[in-house]
């Protein structure tokens, strides 16, 4: 029961994080006068704190119910893209999408965490001015998210796929890091009935590709 509590925690801390980079990267702008305080700032703020409002009730009775619903994911995808953009920018981070619209038989919130975490991944682990490519192929079924960074040698790919872990030379990058957004992204590809291949080059970047069912 301790496990399972721990593992709700680390989920949903998870899942405030993404509102608060968002709500944060707005108020640094307007502190260091990068933006200017408008409507839709306010709008897209309110959205990021009502987003955590709806997390504590799940926090509380550690609820973490999926609703599967067939939906096109492409909405959903856009959505997020624009909504990280102003974060990504910061680095001077482009982000550059193809998503096909697609049908599926998946719950919201697994799909944008799965997406999220799949690009603050290759946004932490990126050079300044540099680019992500995120690909949805309704032909083919499959997402990929491709960064040009830090890449990884086949010894952390094989301790990423055993659990939470983080090398040296990505702690230098992103201090703050636990590990567990990977292992999150495992666990949702596993409950989906989805697969997953990770390609990667030292120096070069790395690609993760999803496979749907």
């Amino acid at each position: 029961m301790k496990k399972l509590q721990a593992h709700y925690v680390q989920t949903l801390a998870h899942d405030v994080k993404t509102p608060l980079t968002v709500m944060k990267t707005y108020l640094v702008g307007l502190k260091n006068k990068r933006l200017s305080f408008n409507d839709q700032i306010n709008q897209d703020l309110i959205a990021e704190i009502q987003s955590i409002e709806s997390l504590i009730p799940k926090l509380i009775a550690s609820d973490m119910t999926h609703i599967e619903q067939n939906q096109n994911i492409a909405l959903l995808l856009r959505a997020i893209i624009t909504k990280l953009e102003p974060i990504f920018q910061t680095k001077q981070i482009r982000i550059i999408s193809q998503i096909d619209d697609m049908e599926m038989n998946i719950a919201t919130v697994d799909i944008q965490r799965l997406v999220e975490h799949l690009l603050f991944n290759a946004y932490y682990y990126s050079q300044s001015k540099n680019s992500i490519e995120i690909i949805l192929d309704a032909q083919k079924k499959t997402l990929k998210v491709t960064d040009h960074g830090l890449g990884m040698n086949e010894e952390t790919l094989m301790m990423i796929k055993q659990g939470p872990y983080r090398d040296k030379t990505s702690i230098k990058y992103h201090q703050k890091g636990s590990g567990i957004g990977l292992q999150i992204v495992f666990d949702i590809i596993k409950r989906i009935d989805a697969q997953y291949e990770i390609q990667s080059i030292i120096g070069q970047g790395t690609s993760f590709i999803v496979f749907f069912k």
